[in-house]
């Protein structure tokens, strides 16, 4: 009986379901279109160090909103390899493949962030070479709301993030 029952309500559910019409409402309004910058998509932040050694902390003058609502790339320039100019992106190895960089970034407080790179060996020990200085360093802050969204972007690449983005160099 309970069977029965059970098989006619589904049944019965079934019809009701299927006779059920779709009405289409009214298009919404558009939506925002997004700042454009000159090279792609803007809102992208920037902060360029120079001759940073492994540990020393790199204060950015940015809302700690700002920085939640971000993905943040490093890229750095090992001063051992000038006069050529080579950026690598950090996590990863550095010249060589003789470190490994990674980085840290905490808030100092409501206007100001902290971003530090350290030095690890490349199997991730502690670093045991010698200190290594970095030329220049770049802190690119890209608002997650852009990040990604339209054109195929090379990001292990600082010059086309930069490009992309329109960041000055």
């Amino acid at each position: 009986m309970k069977k029965l029952m059970t098989m006619t309500l589904l049944l019965g559910s079934l019809v009701l379901i299927q006779s059920c019409s779709k009405e289409e409402g009214p298009v919404g309004p558009k939506g925002d279109t997004g700042a454009t910058g000159q090279n792609g998509v803007s809102g992208a932040k920037a902060f360029t160090f120079t001759n940073q050694l492994d540990g020393m902390d790199m204060e950015v003058a940015i809302d700690s909103a700002f920085v939640d609502s971000c993905v943040t790339l490093v890229y750095y320039q090992d001063a051992a390899n000038l006069p050529n100019v080579y950026w690598y992106q950090a996590p990863g190895l550095g010249s060589a493949g003789l470190y490994m960089l990674r980085y840290y970034l905490y808030v100092k407080n409501a206007t100001t962030s902290v971003v530090r790179l350290t030095q690890y060996n490349p199997d991730g020990s502690l670093f045991t070479g010698t200190a290594t200085t970095f030329n220049k360093v770049k802190v690119v802050f890209i608002p997650h709301t852009v990040y990604g969204k339209k054109d195929a972007v090379d990001y292990s690449d600082y010059k086309a993030v930069a490009k992309y983005y329109g960041l000055n160099d």
